[in-house]
């Protein structure tokens, strides 16, 4: 998978089985097999970023709110050693009271591969930055990752996921919904 930051591969095991399937021609007619789905978690689609050592979670702390609020359209390739799928989707934030200056405000969110039976087969985390503009209370970010799927059964090619949420556990999560307003 790759980001607007940097790249990265799966793991040398997925490498070795998208070596190992069989291909199809480059450039061959995809669209009427359909992509994997890219889908958003709901429950880790939003992030409440607090200031770092606040004793309480009042409204004060918060730096910024921030939502996986759309999942967009996210075309796919495939070729001899696996599909190519542009996962994209947009992050709105809102920035908090407790907004450092300059107002940038660093999330961490994970893109992860999931086969049909929803076994993840790669996750990777990443990284954004909200670059909330001087006086400005909103931002909207558009990620745009190449993942890359070692399968070439194009039959079965729409029965594998790309799912994307925040990186927070649940206790973090659980925490997230008790205090978005």
């Amino acid at each position: 998978m790759t980001a607007r930051h940097g790249a990265w591969r799966l793991c040398p095991a997925l490498a070795l089985s998208a070596w190992m399937l069989a291909g199809c021609a480059p450039g061959e007619d995809f669209s009427r097999f359909g992509c994997p789905n890219v889908v958003g978690i709901n429950e880790l689609s939003r992030q409440i970023v607090w200031q770092p050592g606040a004793a309480g979670r009042g409204a004060g702390d918060t730096v910024a709110k921030a939502e996986i609020s759309q999942i967009l359209p996210s075309p796919c390739t495939i070729d001899r050693n696996g599909v190519s799928v542009e996962a994209k989707f947009e992050i709105l934030a809102v920035r908090g009271p407790a907004s450092p200056t300059p107002p940038e405000v660093m999330v961490e969110y994970f893109v992860a591969v999931l086969d049909p039976q929803q076994r993840v087969l790669g996750r990777q985390r990443l990284t954004t930055i909200l670059p909330f503009a001087s006086g400005k209370p909103n931002v909207r970010v558009v990620e745009d990752v190449q993942v890359r799927i070692p399968t070439t059964d194009r039959e079965r090619v729409r029965t594998y996921s790309v799912a994307i949420g925040f990186q927070i556990d649940r206790a973090r999560a659980a925490e997230v919904q008790r205090y978005w307003r």
